[in-house]
């Protein structure tokens, strides 16, 4: 495993409100959930991230492996105090929701995963 590396990532909703973490797809970034991020954050903390090698987030060099990239996650978390929440998760960004589950089941409230039709 590689060391986490700072995701860039935005925090939108009430403070002290259950949160949810969006996870997006291969190839895009945290940008897809625009407009889940406004109907999503009047009663959530929101936190939208950019997945190593997307958007702003850097890309260190590989190998890594899918813990890799949910351990950035994880590590995210711990910098924002969240101690447990919901994930939702497109294609990479559900790989990562269920690998999240499966190496720190404590973090994790409630896990969408979906992938493309």
């Amino acid at each position: 495993m590689t060391v986490a590396i700072d995701l860039n990532h935005r925090v939108d909703g009430p403070e002290g409100a259950p949160t949810v973490v969006l996870l997006h797809a291969i190839g895009t970034s945290m940008r897809m959930w625009a407009a889940q991020v406004s109907a999503l954050s009047r009663g959530h903390r929101v936190i939208s991230v950019d997945l190593r090698g997307h958007g702003r987030s850097p890309a260190p060099p590989g190998p890594y492996v899918m813990g890799d990239i949910a351990g950035d996650v994880i590590a995210l978390l711990d910098r924002l105090g969240i101690e447990r929440t919901s994930l939702c998760g497109l294609s990479l960004g559900a790989m990562v929701g269920v690998t999240m589950a499966a190496i720190a089941p404590d973090r994790v409230d409630r896990l969408v995963a979906a992938k493309l039709a």
